[in-house]
C-alpha cells in the first residue's frame, strides 16, 4: 500500500482577495476599500496560524470491486449511493486523502469571533478555501502517483456530499494509518481541526473522468455545486 505525506507551504494555498471576496458573497466591484483591507491584513496574519499537513494512501491494485456499493477485499466498505456509484464505474483501488489547516487555526478563528465578527468571517472563508486547495494539491500528486501504476482518476469524494452519509466517515478512518494522526474524528463524525477535508478518489486502468452530477444532487452549500455556480 502506498502511503504519502506533504507538508505544503502555506503561500501555495493562500487565494485571491477577488476569490474570497466572491466566496463570501460579495460582488467585486462593490466590495469597499475597508474590506480589502481586511482581507490583505488577515492573509498577512496567515502563515503564522497554520500548520498544513495533508496524505493520501493507495489501496492494492484490484482490492476495490464497485457494484451498486464499494468492496474491499470483497468485504463492503462503503455504500456512497448512486450518484458517486454512477461515477466509479471500472474502479480497482482507491486512494484515501486527509488534509487539515491544523489547530491553531481554529484558534484563531474563536479569538477573533471575539473581537472582531467580520474579521473571523474572513478568516473563515480564507481557511475553507485553503483546505480546497490543500486537497486539490493531493489530487495532483495522486494523479501522478496513478500515472506511474498506469492508472486513472475519478473525481474526488468526501462523506456527506453527492448524498453520501457522513457516517461512513469512520470506515474511511479505519482505512488511514496511524501516523495520519493530525486529524481526529469525533463520534459525531465531526473532524478536529475543523478546517479539515477528507475523501476518496476511485482509480483503475479503465476509468473516465466524468463531470460532477450537480443536477441530480439537493445540497445546495456543497463547495462543488458553489464553485460550478462560480464558474471555477
Amino acid at each position: 500500500m502506498i502511503n504519502k505525506t506533504f507538508r505544503f507551504s502555506t503561500e501555495s494555498l493562500l487565494p485571491d482577495i477577488s476569490l474570497i471576496l466572491i466566496e463570501m458573497g460579495y460582488s467585486i466591484p462593490l466590495a469597499d476599500h475597508y474590506l480589502s483591507d481586511l482581507i490583505n491584513d488577515t492573509l498577512q496574519q496567515v502563515r503564522k496560524h497554520t500548520r498544513v499537513q495533508a496524505g493520501f494512501i493507495m489501496l492494492p491494485k484490484d482490492s476495490i470491486k464497485t457494484q451498486s456499493n464499494i468492496l474491499f477485499e470483497n468485504r463492503l466498505l462503503f455504500e456512497p449511493g448512486s450518484i458517486i456509484m454512477s461515477q466509479l464505474q471500472n474502479v480497482t483501488s482507491l486512494a484515501v486523502f486527509l488534509a487539515t489547516l491544523g489547530s491553531d487555526f481554529d484558534l484563531w478563528i474563536k479569538f477573533v469571533q471575539q473581537i472582531d465578527m467580520l474579521q473571523a468571517f474572513v478568516i473563515d472563508t480564507i481557511g475553507s478555501l485553503m483546505v480546497e486547495k490543500a486537497v486539490d494539491l493531493l489530487e495532483e500528486q495522486i494523479s501522478m502517483q496513478a500515472m506511474i501504476r498506469a492508472e486513472k482518476c475519478t473525481n474526488r469524494f468526501s462523506p456527506g456530499y453527492c448524498q453520501w452519509l457522513v457516517d461512513e466517515q469512520h470506515q474511511l478512518f479505519h482505512l488511514l494509518p496511524a501516523d495520519f494522526d493530525w486529524v481526529k474524528l469525533q463520534p459525531s463524525c465531526l473532524m478536529t481541526p475543523l478546517k479539515s477535508i477528507s475523501g476518496i478518489i476511485g482509480l483503475g486502468k479503465n476509468v473516465i473522468k466524468i463531470p460532477y452530477h450537480c443536477a441530480f444532487c439537493d445540497n445546495k452549500s456543497c463547495y462543488r455545486r458553489l464553485k460550478n455556480r462560480k464558474g471555477q
